[in-house]
Protein backbone atom coordinates (compact mmCIF):
# COMPACT_ATOMS: atom_id res chain seq x y z
CA UNK A 1 0.00 0.00 0.00
CA UNK A 2 2.26 1.95 1.15
CA UNK A 3 4.86 1.68 -2.50
CA UNK A 4 1.57 2.21 -4.29
CA UNK A 5 1.03 5.87 -2.65
CA UNK A 6 4.26 6.73 -3.01
CA UNK A 7 3.82 5.64 -7.12
CA UNK A 8 0.55 7.82 -7.17
CA UNK A 9 1.68 10.82 -5.39
CA UNK A 10 4.61 10.97 -7.30
CA UNK A 11 2.66 10.47 -10.76
CA UNK A 12 -0.22 13.07 -9.88
CA UNK A 13 2.39 15.89 -8.43
CA UNK A 14 3.98 15.50 -12.11
CA UNK A 15 7.19 14.00 -10.04
CA UNK A 16 9.50 11.90 -12.97
CA UNK A 17 12.80 12.42 -11.17
CA UNK A 18 14.47 13.18 -8.00
CA UNK A 19 18.31 14.94 -7.79
CA UNK A 20 19.40 15.12 -4.06
CA UNK A 21 22.30 17.17 -2.76
CA UNK A 22 24.66 15.92 -0.90
CA UNK A 23 25.37 11.94 -0.99
CA UNK A 24 24.40 11.44 2.42
CA UNK A 25 20.85 11.22 3.68
CA UNK A 26 19.59 13.16 1.23
CA UNK A 27 20.61 10.83 -1.40
CA UNK A 28 19.64 7.90 0.84
CA UNK A 29 15.89 8.55 1.17
CA UNK A 30 16.11 9.55 -2.71
CA UNK A 31 17.45 5.61 -3.27
CA UNK A 32 14.75 4.41 -0.70
CA UNK A 33 11.80 5.65 -2.25
CA UNK A 34 13.32 4.85 -6.46
CA UNK A 35 13.39 1.35 -4.41
CA UNK A 36 9.49 1.92 -3.45
CA UNK A 37 8.53 2.59 -6.81
CA UNK A 38 9.64 6.05 -6.54
CA UNK A 39 10.85 8.35 -9.99
CA UNK A 40 14.63 7.63 -10.63
CA UNK A 41 17.04 9.58 -8.69
CA UNK A 42 20.53 11.37 -8.79
CA UNK A 43 22.86 13.06 -6.14
CA UNK A 44 25.60 15.17 -6.27
CA UNK A 45 28.18 14.68 -3.59
CA UNK A 46 30.29 17.71 -2.54
CA UNK A 47 32.49 16.46 0.41
CA UNK A 48 34.18 16.35 2.64
CA UNK A 49 31.81 15.71 5.63
CA UNK A 50 30.35 12.66 3.06
CA UNK A 51 33.48 11.52 2.76
CA UNK A 52 34.71 10.80 6.34
CA UNK A 53 33.02 7.34 6.71
CA UNK A 54 32.40 5.96 2.97
CA UNK A 55 31.31 2.13 3.97
CA UNK A 56 28.56 3.88 6.50
CA UNK A 57 27.03 6.04 3.93
CA UNK A 58 26.74 2.98 1.45
CA UNK A 59 28.04 4.79 -1.62
CA UNK A 60 28.21 2.31 -4.27
CA UNK A 61 24.82 0.95 -3.45
CA UNK A 62 23.52 4.40 -4.31
CA UNK A 63 25.35 4.93 -7.64
CA UNK A 64 24.26 1.77 -8.46
CA UNK A 65 20.74 2.66 -8.18
CA UNK A 66 20.85 6.08 -9.36
CA UNK A 67 20.08 7.00 -12.95
CA UNK A 68 23.53 9.41 -12.55
CA UNK A 69 25.91 10.75 -10.29
CA UNK A 70 27.32 14.27 -10.11
CA UNK A 71 30.52 15.82 -8.13
CA UNK A 72 31.48 19.43 -8.00
CA UNK A 73 35.25 18.83 -8.79
CA UNK A 74 37.30 16.01 -10.16
CA UNK A 75 39.20 15.38 -7.15
CA UNK A 76 34.91 14.08 -5.35
CA UNK A 77 34.57 12.68 -9.09
CA UNK A 78 37.53 10.56 -8.39
CA UNK A 79 36.64 9.90 -5.04
CA UNK A 80 32.96 8.29 -5.78
CA UNK A 81 34.71 6.30 -8.44
CA UNK A 82 37.16 4.52 -5.77
CA UNK A 83 33.76 3.66 -3.87
CA UNK A 84 32.40 1.26 -6.79
CA UNK A 85 34.52 -1.90 -8.48
CA UNK A 86 31.79 -1.41 -11.38
CA UNK A 87 33.07 0.33 -15.10
CA UNK A 88 29.45 0.75 -15.77
CA UNK A 89 28.77 2.93 -12.28
CA UNK A 90 32.02 4.83 -12.58
CA UNK A 91 30.35 5.62 -16.01
CA UNK A 92 27.19 7.16 -13.88
CA UNK A 93 29.36 9.97 -12.74
CA UNK A 94 29.80 13.36 -13.76
CA UNK A 95 31.40 16.88 -13.10
CA UNK A 96 29.27 19.99 -12.55
CA UNK A 97 31.13 22.25 -10.57
CA UNK A 98 29.14 24.82 -8.20
CA UNK A 99 28.50 28.01 -9.26
CA UNK A 100 27.94 31.79 -8.90
CA UNK A 101 24.96 34.36 -10.17
CA UNK A 102 28.27 36.03 -11.74
CA UNK A 103 25.75 39.31 -12.16
CA UNK A 104 26.30 40.28 -8.67
CA UNK A 105 29.65 40.18 -8.77
CA UNK A 106 32.28 41.71 -11.19
CA UNK A 107 35.75 43.41 -11.38
CA UNK A 108 36.71 46.14 -8.44
CA UNK A 109 39.53 48.96 -8.22
CA UNK A 110 42.71 47.58 -7.70
CA UNK A 111 43.66 47.56 -4.08
CA UNK A 112 46.16 50.53 -2.57
CA UNK A 113 49.41 49.87 -2.20
CA UNK A 114 48.77 50.77 1.56
CA UNK A 115 46.11 48.66 2.02
CA UNK A 116 47.49 45.72 3.94
CA UNK A 117 44.19 44.04 5.17
CA UNK A 118 43.01 40.56 4.48
CA UNK A 119 39.72 38.75 5.14
CA UNK A 120 38.93 35.21 6.22
CA UNK A 121 35.41 34.15 5.73
CA UNK A 122 34.12 30.99 7.10
CA UNK A 123 32.65 29.53 10.26
CA UNK A 124 35.60 29.28 13.29
CA UNK A 125 36.49 25.52 13.65
CA UNK A 126 39.06 23.40 13.31
CA UNK A 127 38.75 22.61 9.97
CA UNK A 128 38.80 25.58 8.42
CA UNK A 129 42.40 26.15 10.48
CA UNK A 130 42.01 30.31 11.42
CA UNK A 131 43.92 29.36 14.51
CA UNK A 132 46.97 29.27 12.46
CA UNK A 133 46.33 33.09 11.24
CA UNK A 134 47.80 34.80 15.08
CA UNK A 135 51.14 32.94 14.27
CA UNK A 136 51.76 33.96 11.15
CA UNK A 137 50.74 37.78 11.44
CA UNK A 138 52.62 37.57 14.67
CA UNK A 139 55.91 37.41 12.31
CA UNK A 140 55.28 40.06 9.89
CA UNK A 141 54.54 42.65 12.18
CA UNK A 142 58.00 44.42 12.30
CA UNK A 143 58.57 44.37 8.55
CA UNK A 144 54.57 45.05 8.24
CA UNK A 145 53.34 46.98 11.50
CA UNK A 146 49.78 48.05 9.78
CA UNK A 147 49.24 43.80 8.45
CA UNK A 148 45.06 43.59 9.88
CA UNK A 149 43.07 40.29 8.90
CA UNK A 150 39.68 40.10 9.66
CA UNK A 151 37.44 36.93 11.01
CA UNK A 152 34.12 37.34 9.39
CA UNK A 153 32.30 34.38 11.04
CA UNK A 154 32.03 32.31 14.22
CA UNK A 155 31.74 29.34 15.63
CA UNK A 156 33.41 26.33 18.06
CA UNK A 157 37.04 27.86 17.83
CA UNK A 158 36.15 31.34 18.99
CA UNK A 159 38.11 30.63 22.17
CA UNK A 160 40.80 28.93 20.53
CA UNK A 161 41.48 32.33 18.10
CA UNK A 162 41.15 33.84 20.66
CA UNK A 163 43.93 32.07 22.98
CA UNK A 164 45.94 32.37 19.96
CA UNK A 165 44.98 35.91 19.59
CA UNK A 166 46.21 36.98 22.96
CA UNK A 167 48.91 34.20 22.97
CA UNK A 168 50.78 35.74 19.77
CA UNK A 169 49.85 39.64 21.30
CA UNK A 170 48.11 40.36 18.07
CA UNK A 171 44.42 41.91 19.24
CA UNK A 172 45.26 45.08 16.71
CA UNK A 173 45.91 42.60 13.96
CA UNK A 174 43.39 40.06 13.98
CA UNK A 175 40.14 41.09 14.26
CA UNK A 176 37.18 39.03 15.17
CA UNK A 177 34.17 40.42 13.11
CA UNK A 178 31.70 37.94 13.93
CA UNK A 179 29.12 36.71 11.46
CA UNK A 180 28.30 39.38 8.50
CA UNK A 181 25.52 39.43 6.02
CA UNK A 182 26.25 38.43 2.39
CA UNK A 183 26.65 41.87 1.30
CA UNK A 184 29.25 42.80 4.39
CA UNK A 185 31.14 39.57 3.64
CA UNK A 186 31.43 41.00 -0.24
CA UNK A 187 32.30 44.64 1.15
CA UNK A 188 34.75 43.14 3.07
CA UNK A 189 36.23 40.81 0.12
CA UNK A 190 36.16 44.10 -1.92
CA UNK A 191 38.15 46.34 0.79
CA UNK A 192 40.86 43.91 1.11
CA UNK A 193 44.47 42.68 -0.36
CA UNK A 194 43.03 38.88 -0.53
CA UNK A 195 41.56 36.59 1.05
CA UNK A 196 42.84 33.84 3.55
CA UNK A 197 41.28 30.40 4.12
CA UNK A 198 44.23 27.96 5.53
CA UNK A 199 41.41 24.88 5.75
CA UNK A 200 42.37 21.51 6.50
CA UNK A 201 39.05 20.31 5.32
CA UNK A 202 36.73 21.69 2.23
CA UNK A 203 34.98 20.29 -0.78
CA UNK A 204 35.31 23.83 -3.04
CA UNK A 205 34.42 27.05 -0.85
CA UNK A 206 32.52 29.24 -2.34
CA UNK A 207 34.21 31.89 -0.56
CA UNK A 208 36.83 31.42 -3.04
CA UNK A 209 34.92 31.59 -5.53
CA UNK A 210 33.40 35.11 -4.44
CA UNK A 211 36.75 36.50 -4.07
CA UNK A 212 38.18 35.51 -7.42
CA UNK A 213 35.30 36.62 -8.63
CA UNK A 214 35.51 40.20 -6.96
CA UNK A 215 39.13 40.22 -8.78
CA UNK A 216 41.28 39.41 -5.07
CA UNK A 217 43.77 36.80 -4.86
CA UNK A 218 43.10 34.40 -2.25
CA UNK A 219 45.86 32.19 0.32
CA UNK A 220 44.37 28.83 0.76
CA UNK A 221 45.50 25.32 0.93
CA UNK A 222 46.36 22.20 -1.24
CA UNK A 223 43.44 20.35 0.04
CA UNK A 224 40.32 18.53 -2.26
CA UNK A 225 39.69 20.46 -4.97
CA UNK A 226 40.75 23.88 -4.21
CA UNK A 227 43.47 23.50 -6.61
CA UNK A 228 41.32 22.92 -9.55
CA UNK A 229 40.42 26.62 -9.31
CA UNK A 230 43.56 28.38 -7.81
CA UNK A 231 46.75 28.31 -8.96
CA UNK A 232 49.76 30.72 -8.86
CA UNK A 233 48.75 32.96 -11.36
CA UNK A 234 45.20 33.79 -8.74
CA UNK A 235 46.81 33.20 -5.36
CA UNK A 236 48.84 31.16 -3.69
CA UNK A 237 48.58 27.09 -1.70
CA UNK A 238 50.43 26.08 1.40
CA UNK A 239 49.59 23.23 2.92
CA UNK A 240 47.27 23.25 5.84
CA UNK A 241 49.09 23.76 9.30
CA UNK A 242 52.00 25.03 7.72
CA UNK A 243 52.31 28.83 9.81
CA UNK A 244 55.81 29.25 8.05
CA UNK A 245 54.11 28.58 4.62
CA UNK A 246 51.09 30.69 5.96
CA UNK A 247 53.15 34.00 6.86
CA UNK A 248 55.47 33.33 3.73
CA UNK A 249 52.25 33.11 1.72
CA UNK A 250 51.13 36.63 3.68
CA UNK A 251 53.94 37.97 2.94
CA UNK A 252 54.06 37.39 -0.60
CA UNK A 253 50.99 39.27 -0.67
CA UNK A 254 52.27 42.43 0.86
CA UNK A 255 55.02 42.49 -1.15
CA UNK A 256 53.27 42.37 -4.20
CA UNK A 257 52.51 45.78 -6.19
CA UNK A 258 48.91 46.85 -7.20
CA UNK A 259 49.15 46.17 -10.31
CA UNK A 260 50.18 42.36 -10.04
CA UNK A 261 47.57 42.00 -7.35
CA UNK A 262 45.11 43.39 -9.55
CA UNK A 263 46.01 40.87 -12.52
CA UNK A 264 45.89 38.01 -10.35
CA UNK A 265 42.36 38.98 -9.19
CA UNK A 266 41.55 39.31 -12.71
CA UNK A 267 43.42 35.56 -13.71
CA UNK A 268 40.73 34.60 -11.17
CA UNK A 269 37.96 36.50 -12.37
CA UNK A 270 38.08 34.19 -15.54
CA UNK A 271 38.64 31.11 -13.96
CA UNK A 272 35.73 31.43 -12.06
CA UNK A 273 33.77 32.97 -14.95
CA UNK A 274 35.02 30.00 -17.07
CA UNK A 275 33.95 27.09 -14.65
CA UNK A 276 31.58 28.37 -11.82
CA UNK A 277 28.99 30.04 -13.69
CA UNK A 278 26.05 28.79 -12.19
CA UNK A 279 23.92 29.47 -15.61
CA UNK A 280 25.90 26.98 -17.17
CA UNK A 281 25.76 24.45 -14.18
CA UNK A 282 21.93 24.47 -14.27
CA UNK A 283 22.39 23.83 -18.00
CA UNK A 284 24.54 20.64 -16.75
CA UNK A 285 22.16 19.15 -14.57
CA UNK A 286 19.76 19.59 -16.68
CA UNK A 287 20.97 17.97 -19.85
CA UNK A 288 21.43 15.08 -17.59
CA UNK A 289 17.94 14.92 -16.39
CA UNK A 290 16.84 15.36 -19.65
CA UNK A 291 18.95 12.79 -21.00
CA UNK A 292 17.80 10.52 -18.32
CA UNK A 293 13.86 11.17 -18.64
CA UNK A 294 14.27 10.25 -22.49
CA UNK A 295 16.16 6.82 -21.91
CA UNK A 296 13.12 5.93 -19.67
CA UNK A 297 10.16 6.96 -22.26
Amino acid sequence: MQAASLRQKARRAGVQHLHAHFGTNAAAIAMLSHSLGGPNYSFTAHGPNEFENPPKQSFALKIQNAAFVLAISDYCKNLLASFTQMTEDVQKIHIARCGLELAEYGPQLPVTSTNNTFVCVGRLCPEKGQVHIPAAVSTLIADFPDIKVILVGDGESRADVEAAIKEHAVEQHVIMHGWGSNSEVQDFIKSSRALVLPSYAEGLPIVLMEALALTRPVITTTIAGIPELVDASCGWLIEPGDEEALANAFRSALSEDPKTLQAMGEAGHQRVTAMHDVSKLAKNIGHHITNTLASHD
